[in-house]
């Protein structure tokens, strides 16, 4: 009997009614490499297109690309070699050299939408770890007993409200904004993108860790509820020019792009914050757009409450400890706990 196919797969995927019989069919097909491929092309979060919307094509009678080599040809996009009207193009001729169920799956890839009803729970029940959550490090509570296991001395810096991001930056000269969620975000007149490339350069794959917030006339950060009411704009693309020039973004930690995507990065924070104060120190001039966060050595639990009073006396939130040895890890960490007032919700995007 004839091996199926992934395509012949997902579409078997969808005349099942039951995740049960969705599930026994992927536990079955498992050893199907294109097939695993498949769902970490369309689902991983970390793996992103740069596409907004899919150019209008036909698919020919007879298709002329062997769709195998697909994967090779979306890392292009992936890696951001292609960017605006050149990746419209790409991807245009792609879709008019192939087969019309060729097509449907390549669009349930590019929209990271999966027509087959498999969720990633199911896949992840089939291949363990294959499509993990977006990348991001998130801190504790600063509770006595993880506050006692702290290495002292720790960093400390403001924490912010705002909109947590990533700024993605690729050696092909592309930098764009992601929300935590894997969502990019766009900015009239891209002040953030282009302060990034003249801050810190295009020379390789890295992502910027940090917070958009929005400033007034004088670079004050705004009221946590009306910088959430532009920052929401911004997600559903419909902020203007004037309030769009107040958006800065502030970096507090650097990671190379296949450490981020591996969800782990060994290099002490130490390092990574001071690879990210001397490109600024350097190169940021009179930017206004991008900073860095102000980054103080604290000795003990004393020195950190005293820091804490005056920063929530002057209107934030509270302050985050990091341990300066600790590595970059996306998930919810030890080594980086915040003190504050009261809880707040920060702006999920």
């Amino acid at each position: 009997m004839a091996r199926k196919t992934y395509i012949e797969i997902l579409q078997e995927l969808k005349t099942l009614k039951t995740d049960k019989e969705k599930l026994n069919l992927l536990f079955q097909e498992r050893d199907n490499e294109e097939l695993q491929t498949y769902f970490k092309y369309a689902l991983d979060p970390s793996i992103t297109f740069g596409i907004k919307k899919i150019p209008l094509y036909e698919t020919p009678d007879s298709p002329s690309f062997n769709f195998g080599g697909i994967y090779y040809k979306l890392d292009k996009l992936v890696r951001r070699e292609l960017i605006g009207n050149t990746a419209i193009a790409f991807l245009k001729n792609i879709f008019d050299s192939i087969s019309a169920n060729e097509a449907e799956i390549l669009e349930t890839i590019i929209n990271k939408k999966p027509d087959c009803g498999v969720s990633v729970e199911m896949v992840n029940k089939v291949w363990e770890g294959l499509v993990r959550d977006y990348p991001i490090m998130l801190c504790h509570s600063a509770t006595d007993d993880r506050v006692e296991k702290l290495n002292w001395p720790v960093y400390a810096q403001i924490k912010y409200g705002g909109a947590r991001v990533n700024v993605m930056v690729s050696k092909f000269g592309h930098v764009e904004i992601v929300s935590r969620s894997g969502k990019q975000i766009v900015l009239p007149a891209a002040h953030i993108q282009k302060a990034v490339k003249k801050i810190f350069g295009t020379n390789a794959d890295y992502v910027l860790d940090g917070v958009l917030l929005v400033v007034d006339e004088y670079g004050s950060v705004i009221p946590h509820q009306r910088e959430n009411d532009i920052l929401n704009k911004a997600i559903r693309s419909k902020i203007k020019g004037d309030e769009a020039s107040r958006v800065i973004f502030m970096a507090w930690d650097v990671i190379p792009r296949q450490g981020f995507v591996n969800g782990s990065y060994g290099m002490p924070y130490a390092t990574r914050i001071r690879e990210l104060f001397d490109g600024y120190s350097e190169n940021r001039t009179d930017e206004i757009h991008v900073k860095v966060a102000e980054t103080r050595i604290i000795k003990d639990l004393n020195e950190a409450t005293n820091w804490f009073d005056k920063v929530v006396a002057d209107g934030h939130e509270g302050i985050i400890l990091k341990d300066p040895n600790a590595p970059w890890e996306a998930k919810r960490v030890p080594h980086q706990l915040k003190m504050e007032v009261e809880k707040t919700e920060d702006l999920v995007i």
